[in-house]
């Protein structure tokens, strides 16, 4: 049967790296929120927490959305 989740039980796999570059460049949860809206992507302090915890897999497809804008 299909699962959504990953072997350690989040919901999400992009968290991690999101977590690990967030660190490395040294800013709060809320400035990687307010950065993202200045882009265009509505995700708030407390989205970036959850998915980052692996809690939210919905940042997932808006993820991949700044990816896709990242690249044009």
């Amino acid at each position: 049967m299909f699962t959504n989740r990953t072997p350690d039980g989040r919901n999400n796999i992009a968290g991690i790296k999101v977590a690990e570059l967030r660190k490395n460049l040294r800013i709060s949860q809320r400035e990687l929120a307010d950065r993202l809206a200045v882009i265009g992507l509505d995700i708030d302090k407390n989205a970036v927490q959850r998915m980052e915890s692996g809690i939210d897999f919905s940042f997932q497809s808006k993820n991949s959305e700044l990816w896709m804008r990242n690249s044009e």
